[in-house]
């Protein structure tokens, strides 16, 4: 199938996965703004309010490889729509809760179980299986919609908090989710049908989900990708304070961090168009290098401009890269018989330490009085992450044929 005619098929179901991406990682990118708003008008800590996060990473990593495995059974529409109805309820569900902290709690697990539900793994498998020839470019372009949602949902809320107040800003932002992603999916969104054949009546090979956790490969494309969403998070929770430690003012250092959300996008789509023309893991062991540049760069931070636009564009590109490789070089190795099952797999181990990393960092902080021991520990996890991922090996001989819209 030539390339313009993969778009001119595939191109709904790109533009609604980015749409459902999007709409699905802002309560993540909410918190931020959220967070001292909410404690001063209800008196909790942050610990207990970014208690969300880890709450919505433990869904992840339980329900993540279910979904994909119904998606991979009867296709992911019917669980996408009706996930997102859910999701949105859910997140709206949050300007109720207050002022006591076990409401936060419980509308947290009832937004991590939507975000498991209508997060990356739902709408990547269709978009991998409609593509072959751009099937990486087409992959990063979907999952951009994690770096729109960066962009715009911090400015939302902001906005959201003047106009209605704090205890209805999450009314907004479910709304807009809801606007955006639902009618898209419901008109454009179209799976592959659940069967085990090809446009060309071919048999579509692949692993089993048990044959692939059986292979070491799986577990080191794990690792590899878990470090560099762990790393990313770190940075995305603890630049601003590391940059105010040194001296930059707040609003500044958080104009800083807002560049990883069009870095992310670069780092997408520059990598998808690579791994779709050179050996997909050697792109992905170059862009986990820049952050490890951007690590060094950081434990030897001067407070110049220079240095606090580049740090979080080289880690930006990195983390925008991890969750398209992901993808790819999941349909590439292990095949499309159980994508969704075995990218929900490595979506969830990458969810959870996405979680937890952030907190481990924050404990290094309080017991050494410095962020070095930190940044010192990640670059090299970054390192163990370029010698896994680079050295995977070539790709089985699997046939990744597109299946036609159902």
């Amino acid at each position: 199938m030539a390339v313009t005619e993969e778009w001119r098929r595939g191109w709904p179901v790109v533009l609604s996965a980015f749409l459902g991406i999007a709409a699905s990682s802002m309560p993540s990118f909410a918190l931020g703004v959220m967070m001292k708003p909410l404690g001063a008008a209800y008196g909790w800590s942050r610990t207990e309010i970014t208690a969300m996060i880890t709450i919505s990473t433990i869904f992840m990593l339980l329900l993540s490889p279910g979904v994909g495995a119904l998606a991979d059974r009867f296709g992911s529409r019917r669980i996408a729509l009706g996930a997102l109805i859910y999701f949105c309820l859910a997140f709206a569900g949050l300007s109720l809760t207050g002022p006591a902290i076990w409401t936060w709690y419980a509308g947290s697990v009832l937004v991590g179980i939507g975000m498991a539900l209508a997060g990356n793994t739902v709408w990547i498998a269709p978009v991998a299986r409609q593509f072959a020839k751009t099937r990486a470019l087409a992959l990063s372009v979907a999952l951009s919609g994690l770096g729109l949602s960066l962009a715009v949902t911090p400015a939302l809320s902001l906005w959201a908090m003047g106009a209605v107040g704090v205890d209805k800003v999450y009314f907004v932002l479910a709304a807009f989710a809801f606007l955006i992603s639902f009618p898209t999916g419901l008109l454009l969104f179209r799976d592959a049908a659940p069967r085990r054949r090809d446009a060309d009546g071919q048999a579509q090979d692949g692993l089993t989900f048990a044959e692939a956790l059986r292979t070491t490969r799986f577990w080191r494309l794990v690792v590899a990708m878990f470090i560099v969403a762990a790393t990313s998070a770190t940075l995305l929770i603890h630049y601003v304070p590391i940059l105010t430690d040194a001296g930059v003012p707040a609003a500044r250092a958080t104009a800083y961090l807002a560049l990883l959300g069009p870095a992310s996008i670069v780092g997408r789509l520059i990598c998808g168009w690579l791994m779709d023309r050179i050996f997909a893991p050697f792109v992905a062991g170059g862009a986990f290098f820049l952050a490890v540049i951007g690590y060094l760069m950081l434990s030897h931070y001067d407070g110049s401009v220079g240095m606090s636009v580049l740090i979080p564009c080289l880690v930006g590109i990195a983390g925008g890269a991890e969750v398209d490789v992901a993808a790819y070089l999941t349909a590439r190795y292990f095949g499309l018989r159980s994508f969704g099952s075995i990218y929900g797999m490595i979506q969830g181990f990458n969810s959870i330490f996405y979680g937890m990393t952030p907190t481990l960092a924050a404990y290094l902080y309080d017991t050494t009085g410095s962020y070095n021991v930190m940044l010192s520990i990640l670059a090299g996890a970054l390192m163990v992450s370029v010698a896994l991922v680079t050295t995977l090996g070539r790709y089985p001989p699997l046939e990744n044929r597109p299946l036609r819209a159902a």
